[in-house]
């Protein structure tokens, strides 16, 4: 595992967030016919996780809206049944 992240420390990958994680061990990957599998393992890996950070989740109804500060804020019920939080918009 040291090996694979080459210039970065332990401390400042762990630091990271996984999708810049393998990114950036992607990038330091060399594309050689010795890294081949890897960098293919490497770029699976980035798909998969970028497929699950972007969810499009569909509003079912607003249920509120207030001004506050300037903001329109829109208390929103979701279709998959998670809970209703507030969204600001901002006007100018």
């Amino acid at each position: 595992m040291l090996s694979c992240l080459c210039c970065l420390s332990v401390r400042n990958a762990l630091l990271l967030q996984p999708q810049s994680l393998v990114r950036t061990l992607l990038n330091s990957t060399p594309v050689t016919t010795t890294m081949y599998s890897r960098r293919i393992a490497l770029e699976s890996m980035l798909r998969a996780i970028e497929d699950h950070i972007y969810e499009e989740v569909v509003p079912a109804r607003i249920v509120n809206k207030r001004n506050s500060n300037g903001y329109d804020e829109y208390l929103v019920e979701w279709l998959d049944g998670k809970t209703s939080l507030l969204s600001k918009r901002t006007w100018h």
